[in-house]
């Protein structure tokens, strides 16, 4: 933290007397901008973890805390991977698109964002053949013997991870247009959907399989309002080609499934 406030004040040089006097900045005019800004992404963490999180609760209660170990435990193989990948994406193409949209007029935003999700979805989809192909060995690898089982969830786990950080890229465009409201309504229905899926699944007659197939279900619901809610703020261009192609050069890391 010390030396990332080195190198901010050395790339964002803020006038004579500023870093002594913040309170020059606090006035309701300032105060408002943050508000419009961080009060609709307080709004939208909340579903997102509904949608993430809530699972435990249901699962806890309805199915017992032994299932929702297992799911956590298979789950948290996919998410680990997921979260090292997600930092890596971040740190590579995330600096370029931050780089086009300053200054840059709505157009430019479109695409600087289409180029973003053009490069990492692909990135997104690598990861997830990866992972439904060659969970059995991740599991061995890094969990218990006796919890060996746990990779079957760590499948489903892909899916919802894949979805989670294909939404996280789809609402940077709310970011870059400040206008995070747009974020509220993809994340309701996510949520909405999570929690009602994992409910109505945990009463099912196989709550270990219909369980996981609804949080997977409510990521793709996510991105589905996610995209309709970005496309009404900036122009969106995702061609199909490259994903088919990325998958089909993906689709071999199945084959380790059957091994």
């Amino acid at each position: 933290a010390v030396l990332g406030l080195y190198v901010f004040r050395k790339k964002v040089p803020e006038p004579g007397g500023a870093a002594v006097s913040p309170l020059r900045y606090a006035n309701w005019s300032v105060f408002y901008n943050v508000a419009a800004f961080a009060g609709p992404l307080a709004g939208a963490a909340f579903f997102m973890w509904a949608q993430a999180q809530s699972y435990r609760v249901v699962v806890e209660r309805i199915s017992g805390p032994e299932f929702l170990g297992y799911l956590a435990v298979g789950f948290s193989v996919a998410t680990s991977v997921a979260g090292i990948l997600e930092s890596l994406v971040q740190q590579l193409y995330l600096p370029v698109f931050y780089r086009q949209i300053s200054g840059a007029d709505k157009d430019a935003r479109g695409a600087a964002l289409s180029e973003l999700a053009a490069k990492t979805i692909p990135v997104y989809l690598i990861y997830l053949f990866f992972l439904v192909g060659t969970s059995e060995y991740l599991a061995s690898f890094l969990v218990a013997e006796k919890y060996r089982g746990v990779f079957v969830y760590a499948r489903y786990g892909a899916f919802v991870e894949f979805f989670r950080m294909t939404a996280n890229i789809l609402a940077s465009a709310a970011h870059s247009e400040m206008r995070t409201r747009a974020l509220i309504k993809p994340y309701l229905f996510g949520g909405i959907s999570a929690v009602a899926g994992v409910y109505l699944a945990a009463l099912s007659p196989a709550p270990s399989v219909f369980i996981p197939l609804a949080l997977a279900a409510s990521g793709l619901v996510t991105v589905a309002v996610m995209w309709r809610s970005i496309n009404s703020l900036v122009s969106l261009d995702l061609r199909l080609e490259p994903l088919l192609r990325y998958s089909l050069l993906s689709a071999p890391f199945l084959t380790l499934a059957f091994v």
